[in-house]
């Protein structure tokens, strides 16, 4: 499990990202990304979309992206 001051760490190594599109998306299938969300409708829905944002929660790295919801 990592430490806080290393997901902070890696959370800054996104932020160039901030404002570009994604082009490409590459998971296993089966991946659980996120509680209860599908990792092929995360996959598919993410192309285009402008990363807009980069958090952290205790130890975890939260994302946001231009327009709707995924889920």
């Amino acid at each position: 499990m990592p430490e806080l001051a290393e997901v902070a760490w890696f959370a800054r190594q996104w932020e160039p990202g901030v404002g570009h599109r994604v082009l490409e998306v590459l998971c296993r299938e089966r991946a659980r990304i996120f509680r209860t969300a599908e990792a092929r409708v995360i996959a598919g829905g993410l192309p285009g979309r402008a990363l807009t944002r980069i958090r952290t929660h205790g130890k975890q790295m939260l994302f946001s992206f231009e327009g709707a919801s995924l889920g």
